[in-house]
């Protein structure tokens, strides 16, 4: 059987190859293109095994041959004439070691592009999770115009505190009622109290009813707590309402309102009342006089809208007259019989005044007649 080894016809050239041969730093062909190939060499015949291989001591003459196709990388050594060595083993095959190089680059290629993924994701989780507020300081101007400046991080805003909800915690006046006089005069004070909390504004107003005291305030921007707080009391009123109202620091309002109730007092004892003035026009009426009618007038003090004045002849109980007012007069034959018509000689006139159904005035006088 013949060791000969057939003649290898060019190869393409392996892309691979050219990869390794790259990180391999091995020199390409000069002037960038492939060395011509170079004839096949025969290989020796293996007569002994002793003799398959010898490392050559002297190379005399010695070429190196490089093949493009990437089957053997290592350099055959050619002894001037002869034949090159054959590897023990046999004839030279293809060389197992470029594979374990490729595996070996191949193995470290995917190592870093293991690593270089690692520290994508290390970078992206840093850039995730680091300290929200700590932002990033933005670059400082320099000559060089920037076409499109890296934006600095925007720091989140610190979250504000809840406020403090707004609520009257008591609202309270010294009394609920004002004592006013019987005939509803003038004013009194009425002294109020409060204590509020979480209030931006504090107002009071004064009104017949319940009001938004900070829009119709009697007095506005009021210490959030207060003592015997003293506001007018109007005693022509029989009552009044005050309205305390708050607003916190979200907006939110809170009113609360008092009624006050005005207590008048009794109206005093009217005096009693006196006749200053009653009697004729004279004391004497001549009876022959034509005209001989005649009046009879009278003037009351401290008399009341409810006195009752009674006008009476002779008898103080017959009374033919009343309900007159405090100041007035009778002319007789009108309001009153003349005596003339009757020929008396004399008659006596009574006024009464009445309270409560009560007499507590009278006055009388007499009158003579002349014929």
């Amino acid at each position: 059987m013949s060791n000969d080894v057939p003649p290898a016809g060019p190869a393409e050239p392996d892309p691979f190859d050219e990869l390794l041969r790259g990180f391999s730093n091995e020199p390409a062909a000069p002037g960038g293109e492939p060395e011509p190939d170079l004839p096949p060499t025969e290989a020796m015949p293996i007569t002994d095994a002793t003799e398959a291989y010898a490392p050559p001591v002297a190379a005399a003459a010695a070429t190196t041959a490089y093949r493009p196709d990437g089957a053997d990388e290592t350099p055959t050594v050619v002894l001037g004439g002869g034949a090159p060595p054959v590897p023990p083993g046999g004839p030279q095959g293809p060389d197992t070691g470029d594979d374990g190089r490729r595996r070996v680059i191949l193995g470290v290629l995917i190592a870093v592009a293991a690593v270089l993924v690692l520290a994508i994701v290390g970078l992206v989780l840093w850039l995730v999770l680091r300290d929200p507020g700590h932002a990033t300081p933005a670059p400082s101007g320099s000559a060089t115009s920037s076409s499109s400046p890296t934006p600095s991080e925007t720091p989140s805003e610190t979250p504000s505190p809840t406020p403090t909800p707004v609520a009257i915690e008591q609202f309270t006046a010294k009394a609920n009622t004002v004592a006013c006089p019987y005939d509803k005069s003038g004013t009194q004070q009425v002294l109020l109290s409060w204590s509020v909390t979480g209030a931006t504004q504090v107002a009071v107003a004064s009104a017949a009813g319940e009001v938004d005291a900070t829009q119709q305030p009697y007095q506005n921007n009021l210490p959030a707590q207060a003592t015997d707080f003293s506001i007018p009391y109007a005693c022509s009123n029989a009552q009044w309402a005050y309205t305390l109202t708050v607003v916190g620091e979200d907006g939110a309002t809170q009113s609360a309102v008092i009624t006050i109730i005005a207590s008048y007092a009794a109206p005093p004892a009217p005096a009693t009342p006196s006749i200053s003035a009653f009697g004729p026009t004279s004391p004497t009426i001549d009876c022959t006089a034509s005209p001989n009618t005649w009046k009879i007038s009278w003037v009351i003090a401290n008399l009341q809208s409810t006195d009752v004045v009674n006008f009476g002849i002779s008898n103080p109980g017959a009374y033919n007259s009343s309900s007159l007012g405090a100041n007035g007069a009778l002319t007789s034959g009108t309001d009153f019989p003349n005596p003339c018509d009757s020929s008396l000689a004399s008659q006596t006139y009574y006024l009464t005044v009445l309270r409560g159904g009560n007499q507590v005035a009278q006055q009388s006088f007499a009158v003579a007649f002349t014929y």
